[in-house]
């Protein structure tokens, strides 16, 4: 295995990690069926810089939107620089870096709120 191929798997694990450690901490209610007719806040997350991935979710945020969906995203800067003219989302919470004190800090953000449902659509 060669030395890039390497680093992209220790990246994957290591987000594995921190996407489960988080999760951790948003498992209070588990409803094991959804009512679509319940939903009225979601947050989507999108952690990383492909903006193809955020043109293809676009018709989802309308879809939610149609729906009466308050929509949060999580993302990047440059995410949030692409999509902040979009009416259809309400708030974007920003992940800086995959360091472990950015990410608490983003889940100390996060620990205030409250969304009906998460969505991470690529994962």
């Amino acid at each position: 295995m060669g030395l890039g191929a390497f680093h992209k798997k220790k990246r994957y694990c290591i987000n594995k990690i921190k996407i489960n450690f988080l999760s951790f901490f948003f498992t209070r209610k588990k409803n094991d069926k959804i009512n679509a007719d319940n939903i009225k806040t979601c947050l989507l997350i999108h952690d990383n810089n492909k903006l193809g991935d955020l043109i293809v979710l676009s018709s989802l945020y309308r879809e939610l939107s149609n729906r009466g969906v308050k929509l949060s995203i999580l993302t990047t800067e440059t995410g949030k620089a692409f999509l902040s003219g979009n009416s259809r989302i309400h708030q974007f919470y920003i992940k800086k870096s995959n360091a472990i004190s950015d990410v608490l800090a983003l889940r100390k953000q996060l620990s205030g709120e409250s969304f009906d449902i998460v969505l991470d659509p690529f994962e």
